[in-house]
């Protein structure tokens, strides 16, 4: 009768194990990632892409300057939608510096209320408000999102948070 050794059968398991966790991530990479952001990369508005997270899934987009944040918002998740991939997060990089922070920060209380309230009609108003301050604002949304975009100079801001209607 043959004994099974303990020490080579353990070190084949860890070994085969270590060669499928390879292939796995090797899969993920040329198979998933690759493709989806190289999608991404290719939509107007989107200056680069990269996966931040796997588990959830985090995509990190850094966007140029655009005009229209929710149409390119847009085009981002449906070209997510084609791929399968809807269930992706996705982190917006934008070039901000402190003072569109603070205009933002003043801002925000007044956009919050109106959401809250339901006056989605005095959105602009805060849009003036952060150009009485010095900031190319505009702030649009949809029946999801509110898109709140801001430019001073060659810094702006993107800011996308969910609602629901009441």
């Amino acid at each position: 009768m043959s004994r099974v050794r303990l020490v080579p059968v353990a070190l084949i398991v860890i070994v085969s194990l270590a060669v499928l966790f390879g292939f796995w991530r090797l899969y993920l990479q040329l198979s998933l990632v690759n493709p989806l952001v190289t999608t991404v990369e290719h939509i107007p508005g989107v200056q680069s892409a990269s996966v931040v997270s796997e588990s959830p899934p985090v995509l990190a987009i850094t966007l140029t300057p655009t005009s229209d944040l929710q149409s390119t918002y847009n085009s981002i998740k449906s070209q997510l939608a084609v791929k399968g991939e809807s269930g992706v997060s996705i982190q917006l990089i934008d070039h901000s510096d402190p003072a569109l922070n603070q205009i933002y920060e003043t801002i925000m209380l007044s956009v919050l209320q109106d959401v809250a309230h339901g006056n989605y009609t005095l959105l602009p108003k805060a849009a003036q408000q952060a150009e009485k301050l010095g900031a190319k604002a505009k702030i649009s949304q949809d029946d999801h999102y509110i898109y709140i975009q801001l430019s001073k100079g060659n810094h702006y801001f993107y800011k996308i948070f969910p609602y629901t209607l009441p």
